[in-house]
């Protein structure tokens, strides 16, 4: 009976340990499919994470594209209200001219880093400088009219021309001799290269 109770109890005992080892089997498997579940959320995660930086990037530089959009539509059209202030009004309508040529300055003053490649940026800029020019010169035309007569003014605007017209040719001699030293320069660098 002693033996037959330990005989009992070894098969009670190895029923329960393998019921353990199958419990312990089955917790195992638990936790490795939460596990792989874990690293798959935490790679979902990663991945929405990477994607929304992303989004982030493409929203700010969009925003800086629409901004610049918006200001260089701002400068076009202030450029051609200047414009028709100064070329088509006669006399031209120097108090509007005056407001719009503050506000092309401050617009020109964003797109200063495009001047070097843009060609129509750099030639909306020279046409902007010549309209100040002009401007300028009809001011001090229109002085010179109240103050010393047609006749007079028109001779000091004629001196004036003249300066002018020297000071541009000794400028654009300037520039070529220093573009044909650049040049002299390459074909200089390219002879030691080669």
């Amino acid at each position: 009976s002693t033996i037959q109770k330990q005989s009992d109890l070894a098969d009670l005992t190895l029923s329960d340990v393998t019921r353990a080892k199958h419990a312990v089997k089955q917790l195992h498997e638990r936790v490795t499919t939460v596990q792989h579940k874990a690293r798959q959320s935490e790679q979902a995660v990663q991945e929405i994470t990477m994607e929304m930086k992303k989004l982030d990037y493409a929203k700010k530089h969009l925003s800086k594209t629409i901004t610049a959009l918006k200001r260089l539509h701002m400068l076009l059209h202030a450029v051609k209200q200047l414009r028709y202030s100064i070329r088509s009004c006669d006399p031209p309508d120097y108090k509007n001219a005056a407001n719009l040529v503050d506000a092309v300055q401050l617009l020109l003053g964003h797109f200063e880093g495009y001047m070097g490649s843009v060609d129509k940026m750099r030639l909306l800029k020279q046409d902007v400088e010549q309209m100040r020019l002009d401007l300028n010169q009809g001011v001090v035309f229109a002085f010179r009219v109240a103050g010393f007569g047609g006749a007079k003014a028109l001779e000091k605007k004629k001196l004036d021309d003249d300066k002018r017209k020297k000071k541009s040719g000794k400028n654009k001699k300037a520039s070529v001799e220093m573009e044909q030293s650049k040049g002299a320069d390459n074909d200089d660098e390219i002879s030691t290269r080669g």
